[in-house]
């Protein structure tokens, strides 16, 4: 398999650089058990251009197949005690993240499963890595299909990009069958997930129904989609790189909608693109803007820059209130409960996953009255897992959108924050091994 090994290598020395830590996210799927061996490969061999040091995989479990899920894990956990590398695993609820938010089981199991894959890097203490996922050049077809159906701009088109902040996917460069062969020639086996032919999720249906039907047509439709996916990507990399550094009232339509929507999407608003084109038709006709993006903001143009107009935060609209335990308290517009758990050992607190921890409070910590309120100028708070103050002002402006940022909670005892929406515990209050009577914040919208 020379010819698979050069082709991942040199896309990897080309798109990835060198790193000094590489997690590999494993599922146990033929994909991501290939993708552990040629890491571990690479990290073992000093001679390759690739200068590896460390490995170490991350298995999330979606607790979506019951017993399966469990075999998934106990495989990954035998493959990586077979291959020496260490091995992190999460388990979350899809389900009821689902359920709670909206999303379908597939967007909820891919948010949980990178924010999981977040948490262990953020907290690795490890500097300069590098997270490494399986994707291939069958799914990155299925994938550029998916938002073509769907209707989709030419970042859609692109597929799924190859590096994304300190994400790599090397195995973009090569096709389902060319795994199935390394791992052939490698007398490796892997585990086959049985949802994978269940055709009611949308992703199953266009790779076991739609390709095939394509395949009739051309043999060769995965290798053309990723060919044109290729293009798509180099035209929307120059294109965003032209919108950087553009004069928007002067430049072609094309670039001055990817101007707006990327000063969108660094201020973290969700683009309406009726509202982008009303933006830009103000732009174009009077050389400024002022146009409403929600009840909280305004994106303006001044006939040189785009900038944000946020109405007044009214930091007391709402007062403080003394929360009990087990209560069901109507704030704003959301409804929030402190829920608690009478020992640690119970049946309950048991089936808390590992990314709700932050949720959690330790109840013997918590000094007097719990106190429900909104951010205060000068709030400051020691997050769990960290060993420094964070003002909750520049906390809020780096993570939330202005939507968000106006109506998160906070609770505190007598002796200062305890907790706050969106970032958890704080390190004064959250559980550990140590805790017995602990409680966790539930949160609805209405």
């Amino acid at each position: 398999m020379a010819e698979f090994a050069d082709k991942v290598t040199s896309f990897m020395h080309d798109r990835c650089g060198d790193f000094e830590n590489a997690f590999v996210a494993l599922s146990g799927g033929a994909d991501s058990t290939a993708l552990l061996l040629f890491i571990k490969s690479i990290c073992d061999n000093t001679e390759q251009s690739v200068t590896g040091r460390f490995v170490t995989a991350i298995h999330v479990n979606h607790n979506l197949r019951g017993a399966e899920s469990l075999r998934d894990e106990n495989f990954c956990k035998q493959l990586c005690e077979k291959l020496g590398v260490p091995l992190k695993v999460v388990s979350v609820n899809v389900k009821a993240y689902a359920k709670e938010t909206g999303k379908s089981i597939e967007e909820s199991a891919r948010i949980l499963r990178y924010k999981a894959i977040e948490n262990i890097t953020e907290n690795s203490g490890d500097g300069k890595f590098t997270v490494f996922t399986a994707h291939n050049a069958d799914d990155n077809a299925e994938t550029v299909l998916y938002n073509l159906i769907r209707g989709s701009g030419i970042t859609g088109l692109c597929g799924i990009p190859p590096v994304r902040g300190n994400i790599c996917r090397p195995f973009l460069s090569v096709k389902r069958s060319e795994i199935l062969e390394y791992l052939a020639d490698n007398n490796q086996d892997y585990i086959v997930d049985s949802s994978n032919f269940d055709n009611k999720y949308t992703r199953n249906y266009i790779r076991n129904e739609i390709i095939p039907l394509l395949k009739n047509i051309n043999p060769s439709v995965v290798d053309s989609i990723s060919k044109t996916a290729g293009i798509m990507y180099k035209t929307d990399c120059f294109i965003k790189e032209t919108a950087k550094k553009t004069d928007i009232a002067a430049s072609p339509s094309v670039i001055r909608r990817e101007a707006i929507l990327l000063f969108l999407r660094k201020n973290k608003i969700e683009p309406d693109y009726t509202k982008i084109s009303l933006l830009e038709t103000s732009i174009v006709n009077t050389g400024k803007a002022k146009v409403e993006f929600s009840k909280n903001l305004y994106i303006c143009f001044n006939g040189k820059n785009l900038y944000i107009e946020e109405k007044k935060e009214n930091l007391s609209a709402n007062p403080q209130i003394i929360i009990k335990y087990d209560e069901n308290i109507t704030y704003g517009d959301k409804r929030i409960k402190l829920k608690r758990i009478i020992n640690k050992n119970s049946d309950e607190k048991s089936k808390f996953h590992n990314l709700l921890t932050n949720n959690l409070l330790d109840c013997d910590r918590i000094e007097g009255e719990i106190i429900l309120r909104h951010r205060k100028n000068g709030d400051k708070f020691i997050k769990n897992g960290n060993t420094f103050h964070s003002k909750l002002k520049t906390l809020y402006n780096e993570k939330l959108t202005p939507e968000e940022r106006s109506g998160n909670l906070v609770l505190c005892d007598d002796s200062g924050i305890i907790w706050v929406e969106h970032f958890g515990a704080s390190v004064r209050c959250a559980v550990s091994e140590h805790t017995v009577n602990a409680a966790t914040v539930e949160i609805k919208t209405d």
